[in-house]
């Protein structure tokens, strides 16, 4: 492939060649002949002009006749008799030679005649002037001698002179060309960059060819576009790979849950089975109405984990459509205090509250109530007599907060994350039966979904004498 710097030299000296060159060899072939009509064309010029002269009184001074012999043109004039009316050469004989001895070529229409001998030439312009009842016999001469030696030496001196032009050309386009391409050396290291994806060159938009300005713009521009597609295919190509992890993790998920699902439910079951199939031996009304309580408990259980599974797939199938508007968390908080005041009560639970007035949110006020009663829930099933709980609203900047804390024992460190986690339940747990109070491991994963699509963030702490659990939402 040829560079654009030899192929601009090669063209540029062809075209000096053709043209310069042509010019000599146009002024060689065809010089002499243009310059020799010319000269015919002046001589048949001055011939026209002498009709307006009165050759019969014509003299030595006639000013038209000196300034053609200004053109080294030579006259003579002979009258019908051939006496001499006027010579430019004295010489003797002239008219003899000029006219007598050519007397067939002269008319009244000029005749050129060209006659050339060795490195001489002459042109004659031979004819007759009719005035005033007399025939005039017109001969006028030019001699070219040496001409063809002239032209030879005006073409060497040409041909010299071209080959001078053309090496200062050839230096002169070879100055531009360089000044040319180092701007162009330049637009193609950015586009070098660029394919190697180094964004960070920028190709010089201020140059003096307008042409290549707007080239380094455009080229620019270009780096910027695919700069940003880059990092947008990039970005959707992590979140591609973020999106398959999460793919992955809620297949992981979806399996765990019905595994869990099989195993929460086969257990209550499998004692109504056997329960049932008890009551059928038993004669004594006190243990027929032991195994209906079981049989109610194991129900309850079944009941609350069926309302969670369709809470938590109303939650996962409904994230986008919520609809949400202003509501006050002091009425949600006032309904769920009163809700489960019995409850407190029969368990022996005393109740602290500190709710901060004029707290109100943007959200889904079922949502918001559950999440609550959950955490309420929680705090129940791991409050033992006598022991306290304490619920607690405030407003911090823009969030506001909602803590329940119960009194009892702490949660394991192991246990700080997973509980969040859709059917988890502890090794404490496991050991432990609430009466009246089933544990599925559901409340704190929708609790945690709830307070999510609301924009908030959910926490658990261990303090010096229970646990407090909170989330957060935006206030209004």
């Amino acid at each position: 492939m040829r560079k654009i710097n030899t192929y601009f030299m090669i063209v540029q000296s062809v075209f000096l060649l053709v043209m310069i060159g042509g010019g000599i060899f146009l002024f060689h072939m065809f010089g002499p002949l243009l310059y020799r009509n010319y000269r015919v064309s002046m001589a048949k010029e001055a011939f026209e002009n002498l009709k307006d002269v009165d050759l019969g009184e014509i003299n030595t001074d006639e000013a038209l006749i000196l300034e053609y012999e200004g053109y080294n043109f030579y006259f003579t004039i002979a009258d019908e008799n051939m006496n001499s009316v006027y010579q430019t050469s004295q010489e003797y004989k002239r008219v003899y030679r000029d006219i007598q001895l050519r007397l067939g070529d002269f008319s009244y229409t000029p005749t050129v005649i060209r006659r050339k001998k060795q490195s001489n030439e002459t042109i004659r312009v031979l004819g007759i002037i009719e005035q005033d009842g007399h025939s005039y016999y017109i001969s006028i001469k030019d001699s070219l001698k040496s001409m063809d030696k002239t032209f030879n030496f005006t073409t060497t001196l040409l041909m010299l002179g071209f080959a001078v032009c053309l090496a200062l050309g050839i230096g002169v386009m070879y100055f531009c060309a360089r000044r040319l391409l180092r701007p162009i050396q330049q637009l193609e290291g950015v586009a070098r960059k660029l394919s190697q994806r180094e964004f960070g060159e920028r190709a010089e938009e201020k140059g003096e060819f307008v042409e290549l300005n707007q080239l380094a713009s455009s080229i620019n521009s270009m780096s910027e576009q695919v700069q940003d597609y880059i990092k947008e295919q990039e970005s959707n190509r992590d979140m591609l790979m973020q999106q398959n992890i999460q793919q992955q993790r809620l297949e992981k998920a979806r399996k765990n849950f019905v595994s869990n699902v099989s195993h929460e439910l086969k257990t209550p079951l499998a004692v109504i089975s056997s329960q049932v199939e008890m009551l059928e031996y038993l004669q004594g009304e006190e243990q027929r109405a032991y195994y209906y309580t079981s049989i109610q408990e194991e129900i309850a259980k079944m009941t609350e984990m069926v309302g969670n599974l369709m809470d938590i797939t109303v939650l996962e199938h409904n994230m986008g459509r919520v609809i949400k508007k202003e509501i006050s968390l002091n009425e949600i908080m006032d309904y769920i205090i009163m809700k489960y005041d019995a409850l407190f009560k029969r368990k022996g639970i005393q109740v602290e509250t500190q709710l901060e007035d004029c707290c109100r949110v943007y959200g889904e006020e079922e949502y918001i109530e559950q999440a609550i009663s959950n955490f309420v829930m929680n705090a129940l099933q791991h409050t033992t007599r006598g022991h306290k709980i304490r619920i607690s609203m405030k407003k911090v900047n823009s969030e506001i907060y909602v803590r329940i804390y119960n009194q009892g024992e702490q949660i394991a460190k192991e246990d700080m994350e997973n509980i969040w986690k859709s059917f988890y339940v502890s090794e404490q747990e496991k050991e432990k039966e609430e009466e009246g109070l089933g544990h599925t491991g559901l409340g704190l994963y929708i609790t945690k979904s709830v307070i999510e699509i609301h924009g908030g963030n959910c926490g658990v702490q261990n303090l010096e004498d229970g646990v407090e659990f909170w989330f957060s939402v935006p206030a209004l």
